[in-house]
């Protein structure tokens, strides 16, 4: 057992298997990190500690449980289930090892469980939740709700392992042409599902300031990152793209085209995309009443929105205490220079984001946060733009 904590900063205790002591007699740790991300990947951790306890080796096989509470304080610490899929053994000259831990935060059967399994005229948000459910996950609405969609049909879990059927069930699910959902999974083993357009003009949880004039903001003073993935994520995203549809019953066919919007949290109103970016087809597809009206729109819709949704991340690291991020929490993001008085930004990149990967590490005796955040654009865009 390791119990690595500062009172008002952080609270952390380990636990290998049943074994309490394979930090004692000199032992460390050396390194902690969890992280969480969007979409259907559990969360990965990595410990590597120092240790002279051979009794700790037996313990560390593929698939054993580390126990594990992190947290502010003892208290209100979340528990965690790490599953070890990775061991990495370095032995020094003396009798101490150095030894790195690799692994999944949650139940890996998630990612390999596979089924055939039919869900009768039933929701897209029906069959991810039963699914979500049946496989050692808690499926979790976001607090700012979602709108019941218009998909529901027969869905066909075809030998499928549980993250695969449930991309499959999102890429086909439909609310409206300028919506989707969102989802990914927490380090508490919660699975939260989210609408878009409900979650991105939710209030701000939390601001990140670099010079401390905004109340209860939190100040960070480390540089931070900016991507503009625009340019790959238009080359192989489906911005205009068509799909030729057959319906097999009838006989008839049709041309479905991606569906656009328009940015949401940027202050441009346009896209970053070149204005005359030719069309490109897509593979054909059939269509029958067993499928909702908008099965195979949907594909080309959501696809593209949440491709729109990454182009521009800032990557940005806390050196501070324990800080209760959320995955798809809002955040505004002020960057220098700001109008002092009202916070206006005059620069390209302030403004909201909703937070998409949550890395938290112990390293070097401090406890540090990295955040991804994300939105659809830049502020300010120039060029032949659509």
């Amino acid at each position: 057992m390791a119990i690595i904590s500062v009172e008002g900063q952080y609270y952390l205790y380990l636990k290998l298997g049943d074994y309490e002591d394979f930090l004692d007699n000199g032992g460390a740790l050396l390194q902690f990190i969890i992280q969480e991300s969007a979409g259907g990947n559990l969360p990965l951790f990595e410990i590597q500690f120092r240790t002279n306890q051979v009794e700790t080796i037996p313990k560390l096989n593929e698939g054993n449980e580390i126990t594990c509470r992190f947290g502010l304080s003892s208290d209100d610490a979340v528990d965690m289930n790490l599953r070890i899929q990775k061991v990495h053994f370095l032995k020094d000259s003396g009798d101490f090892m150095t030894i790195t831990i690799k692994g999944l935060v949650g139940n890996s059967g998630y990612l390999r469980n596979s089924e055939i399994k039919g869900f009768s005229q039933k929701t897209s948000n029906d069959v991810i939740k039963e699914t979500v459910n049946e496989n050692g996950l808690k499926f979790t609405e976001h607090p700012t709700g979602i709108t019941t969609p218009s998909d529901r049909q027969n869905w066909i879990r075809n030998n499928q392992t549980p993250t695969a059927f449930i991309e499959e069930v999102w890429k086909h699910s439909y609310i409206n042409d300028n919506d989707f959902y969102l989802f990914g999974i927490t380090k508490d083993s919660k699975f939260i599902f989210g609408q878009y357009s409900k979650m991105v003009l939710a209030d701000t949880k939390y601001t990140l300031d670099s010079n401390g004039w905004t109340d209860n903001g939190i100040v960070y003073n480390s540089d931070y990152i900016i991507t503009n993935n625009a340019g790959l994520h238009n080359a192989i995203a489906v911005y205009n793209k068509e799909k030729r549809v057959y319906n097999i019953e009838d006989g008839t066919s049709e041309n479905i085209v991606t569906p656009m919007k328009k940015p949401i949290l940027a202050s441009t109103q346009k896209l970053n995309i070149v204005s005359d970016e030719p069309t490109n087809q897509s593979k054909t597809v059939i269509s029958s009443s067993n499928i909702h009206d908008n099965y195979n729109k949907a594909v080309l819709n959501n696809t593209s929105k949440i491709i729109l949704h990454g182009s521009t991340e800032i990557e940005i690291r806390l050196a501070t205490k324990f800080l209760p991020f959320e995955l798809f929490d809002m955040v505004l993001f002020l960057n220098d220079p700001i109008d002092k008085n009202n916070q206006e930004d005059v620069g390209m990149i302030a403004g909201n984001y909703m937070i998409t990967e949550i890395r938290r590490f112990f390293y070097d005796n401090t406890f540090g946060t990295t955040l991804i955040l994300s939105r659809d654009s830049l502020n300010t865009l120039e060029g032949d733009l659509s």
